[in-house]
């Protein structure tokens, strides 16, 4: 594996009962959060836990993760969504629930 390619948590380490109850896209929303704050899923600790503030981004981190989600999941997430969600849970779980309606 090179430097440059991304590490993604294993997912059979997914939790056993994930926002959503879906534990895959726990795994991908973990990835993701990782991939947006260049960090190392599985070194860094990132659970769903993991608070936004934890992992010291900023607002244009924030955006551009929203995005990713959007273009990933195909679902739609306002400013507000963004605002609410403090830890990686409540995105998993504003995902599994289609994002803003």
């Amino acid at each position: 594996m090179s430097d440059s390619e991304p590490l993604t948590p294993d997912p059979a380490a997914a939790p056993a009962h994930a926002p959503g109850n879906d534990p895959k896209l726990a795994i991908r929303v973990i990835a993701m959060v990782a991939a947006q704050y260049e960090l190392d899923p599985i070194g860094h600790g990132i659970t769903l836990a993991t608070t936004f503030d934890e992992l010291f981004g900023d607002s244009f981190d924030s955006f551009d993760l929203l995005t990713a989600c959007e273009d990933e999941f195909t679902i739609n997430l306002s400013d507000e969504d963004g605002d609410r969600c403090k830890t990686v849970a409540d995105l998993v779980d504003l995902i599994a629930k289609g994002g803003s309606h």
